[in-house]
């Protein structure tokens, strides 16, 4: 197998970093890097490279290089962190989009919400004539009222945001003039416009934090299943790791706000 040479994550640099394992019976279990051959450390180099992108935040590889022995350390010292090999895997799942993203606390409840369509369905299977609710509720008259946008992406049109009205469960209120405006946290004289913009940066940082946790854990999760492989085959003088876990694909985000600044989205009022 060909290595292109990348300054840092050469052979030496693996081999000049610590201990190394040059015998391992099948099954061993592994607790630290230490315990891994410099050919199963830099067999784990293109996951190095994709961890430094992400935590860099850029596609940009060669503005990382050289590569440094405390990268290459701070690296293999999440992977080790809590975990060994004879540990069980949990690969991360991404979730794109969650109804909450973006929700930001802006007044209370003027008076106690309607019930809702699925509360009434329920009263009436109970034997109930009317649903009845608990006394402390997050939808009653004063609690917290929140908002939270909602995109809608047209093909070859703009990308329209609607607020939605919730409580402090992520449950919807479809009566927004039962909203007393409050938002606390903004100077006087702001508009409803700049909580909307808070509101839309709420949602692009919450999705980038998302994408960004994701995608460390779908390296780190690849890096393990490799080295639970190295554990298994154990070390044979002459033979080389066996790539069988290959780098996950990176999810990225679709932002709101530059698309409102460039005038490539809306909102409906």
């Amino acid at each position: 197998m060909e290595f292109t040479p990348i300054k840092g994550a050469e052979l030496e640099d693996f081999l000049a970093d610590s201990n190394v394992t040059t015998s391992r019976a099948p099954d061993a279990i592994i607790t630290h890097y230490c315990h891994l051959t410099y050919l199963e450390r830099h067999d784990l180099r293109d996951l190095l490279f994709a961890w430094l992108e992400v935590t860099h935040n850029t596609t940009d590889f060669a503005s990382l290089c050289p590569i440094t022995q405390s990268q290459r350390e701070s690296f293999f010292s999440t992977i080790f962190s809590d975990w060994d090999s004879s540990k069980p895997l949990c690969s991360p799942e991404y979730i794109s989009y969650m109804k909450t993203d973006g929700m930001i606390e802006v007044g209370v409840w003027s008076q106690d919400l309607p019930v809702s369509r699925q509360e009434r369905e329920r009263a009436i299977e109970n034997g109930e004539q009317e649903p009845t609710r608990q006394h402390n509720t997050a939808r009653q008259a004063g609690q917290k009222a929140f908002m939270a946008p909602l995109r809608h992406d047209n093909e070859g049109e703009k990308t329209v945001i609607t607020f939605l009205y919730m409580d402090v469960d992520g449950k919807y209120n479809h009566s927004p003039e039962l909203v007393t405006w409050k938002p606390p946290g903004f100077p006087p004289g702001s508009t409803v416009e700049d909580v909307y913009i808070r509101c839309i940066k709420e949602y692009d940082e919450t999705q980038a934090s998302r994408a960004y946790q994701y995608n460390i854990e779908a390296i780190i999760d690849t890096a393990r299943k490799r080295i639970v492989k190295y554990a298994n085959d154990g070390v044979l003088e002459g033979r080389l790791p066996y790539i069988v876990h290959r780098v996950p694909t990176r999810v990225g985000t679709d932002p709101i706000l530059p698309k409102i600044e460039s005038g490539d989205a809306c909102w409906e009022t």
